[in-house]
């Protein structure tokens, strides 16, 4: 029988994060190498019947905005549905929604708080679009991004298809961060994409065939339910990086760090809802979900357990070395934070500040998510509409 020693741990812990932070990405980049994309976007097809469909609460600063972002997107007027469906707002969102009802836009009123998700469900199978294209109020999209979603569901295999968030310049580290984490996600889902397993779409801007749409339970991520119900169901989810939103990013580290803990609470609940529909071993995509979600969110931990069997370890130079990067990344970590509250920029701080921020972040979710806490109503994050 073996003996699990602190150095055996220690080093089952480093692969570990190699693994899901270079490992991961480096096999896939090896894959798109080798292998053609599984699927090509198909734009001289006819285009399909679209209903744009965006839920929104108390989004009073920008929902001007939106509705005239939607109105000059570049689609055939008579193919493009507009709905607005609003959950329990409480400022003027509804006032606005109701001054601008009428032609294409469409609008849906809940005077409950009831979460996104309900609202998708009550309001989404209302619509008339062959695809429904889910985007959120703080999002913009570029002017053809709706015209690249369209274009692959010309190919019957293909049930989703996630679209590209861009960032805007922020100012704080968490800003900074959190843009260039979007980018490296981004090249992530681009990779995963091409092998037709895309296990994460951004609620921002993705894509769903209405033939393929569920029921979102209440508590998971539409954003991460829709694309697992596809792959489950041996269909194709795939990724244009032409389909372009833009948002704003979060410029506070506690914003960030709330949002980052309900996601993983969330989507851990969504992993399992998805395991009971249609198991989780069952359908596409099973590779790709263990390795870029449920192993990342178990980063923390692995890290505190690198740290811990590193401290035994101390009677080899390899090991004194080892400890002592671990201390230097945790103190920039820590001085990234520190002069994100002052507003201080650090380019050397703010990439280890922002990787603790999300993957603590992970670990408390994960507790979240083990003591039975669930969240299904929606709260705005105030620096996102600008």
């Amino acid at each position: 029988m073996a003996v699990v020693t602190p150095e055996l741990l220690f080093w089952m812990g480093v692969l570990f994060v190699i693994y899901v932070y270079a490992a991961y990405p480096c096999m896939l980049l090896a894959a798109s190498a080798i292998l053609k994309p599984v699927h090509r976007p198909c734009s001289g097809e006819p285009l399909p019947r679209l209903t744009l469909f965006v839920p929104v609460h108390n989004e009073e600063a920008i929902l001007e905005r939106k509705i005239l972002n939607c109105l000059e997107i570049d689609y055939p007027p008579e193919l493009l549905e507009i709905v607005f469906a609003s959950d329990g707002s409480t400022d003027r969102t509804n006032d606005i929604l109701k001054s601008r009802a009428g032609g294409r836009v469409k609008v849906h009123l809940s005077e409950a708080n009831r979460g996104k998700n309900a609202v998708i469900n009550e309001y989404a199978p209302l619509t008339n679009g062959e695809v429904l294209v889910f985007t959120d109020a703080n999002a913009f999209f570029e002017g053809r991004a709706v015209k690249r979603l369209a274009s692959h569901f010309s190919d019957a295999r293909v049930g989703c298809v996630g679209g590209r968030l861009k960032y805007l310049s922020g100012v704080s580290g968490t800003a900074r961060g959190e843009g260039l984490y979007f980018r490296y996600e981004n090249l992530l889902r681009q990779l995963e994409g091409d092998r037709g397993s895309l296990v994460g779409a951004n609620g921002a801007i993705y894509a769903i065939r209405r033939s393929l749409f569920l029921p979102v339970p209440v508590h998971v991520p539409n954003d991460f339910f829709h694309p697992l119900s596809v792959l489950k169901r041996n269909h194709l989810a795939v990724f244009d990086a032409r389909a372009l939103a833009v948002e704003t990013p979060t410029e506070h580290h506690g914003e960030e760090f709330k949002r980052r803990r309900r996601i993983v609470a969330r989507s851990m609940v969504a992993v399992v809802e998805v395991g009971r529909l249609f198991g989780i071993f069952g359908g596409r995509g099973t590779f790709y979900l263990m390795s870029h979600k449920v192993m990342r969110w178990l980063t923390f931990p692995m890290l505190v357990l690198v740290f811990a069997a590193n401290l035994l370890l101390l009677d080899k130079t390899l090991y004194v070395d080892s400890l002592w990067l671990q201390i230097v990344f945790y103190a920039l970590g820590a001085l990234g934070y520190l002069l994100d509250r002052v507003h201080v920029r650090s380019r050397l701080a703010f990439v280890p500040y922002y990787f603790l921020i999300i993957n603590i972040a992970a670990l408390a979710g994960l507790v979240d998510f083990c003591r039975g806490q669930r969240v299904n109503t929606w709260d705005t994050a105030v620096t996102t509409r600008s």
